[in-house]
């Protein structure tokens, strides 16, 4: 039961974070490599300070990359996303360039805007690592739902700015979500 309410609580923060997006005033750019924005989101009534990346792509969608515990968390949306129900679970395929791609599975979020979102977790070190590795060496990954790319995030500088998102943690003593 611990655990449970770990998990919730380990999803709801993520979920707090994840508002920072529509909400300028809880988030700073950092600094700027490419398309990539390092940010520093500080959530309202805490001390919580979290270094991250974001980008768009040219469908209007939006990925956001951040660090959970060892792991690290996605989190994926775009306006027109509207028939994801709330809570609901998706399986997506992940696929680096011309890699193989891999079953990922994502939650659905919904946020005070009524925009939602896809949040995917890579909880232990070893996928977490593996994700970077390709993050930071591969030009593109694209995620899949029932065969059907939704969007696919061009990784050009992706290599510098999680160097960039790195150095902001160190600097500003900003902790993984845990």
């Amino acid at each position: 039961m611990r655990s449970g309410l770990l998990r919730s609580g380990v999803c709801l923060a993520i979920a707090v974070c994840a508002l920072s997006v529509a909400k300028a005033q809880y988030t700073t750019q950092w600094t700027k490599v490419g398309n990539w924005s390092v940010r520093i989101g500080v959530q309202p009534f805490a001390a919580l300070k979290e270094c991250f990346l974001l980008t768009s792509t040219n469908d209007g969608s939006f990925f956001r990359l951040g660090f959970v515990g060892m792991g690290v968390y996605i989190l994926l949306g775009n306006a027109s996303w509207q028939s994801l129900r709330t809570s609901g679970k998706y399986e997506l395929e992940m696929k680096f360039g011309n890699a193989t791609p891999s079953s990922i599975n994502a939650q659905a979020l919904a946020f005070n805007n009524n925009r939602k979102a896809l949040l995917v977790r890579l909880d232990d070190e070893q996928s977490a690592g593996q994700f970077l590795r390709q993050f930071s060496s591969e030009p593109n990954v694209s995620f899949s739902y029932k065969g059907r790319t939704v969007t696919s995030v061009p990784l050009s500088q992706a290599r510098e700015a999680a160097q960039a998102m790195f150095d902001c943690m160190e600097k500003h003593h900003a902790l993984a979500i845990q």
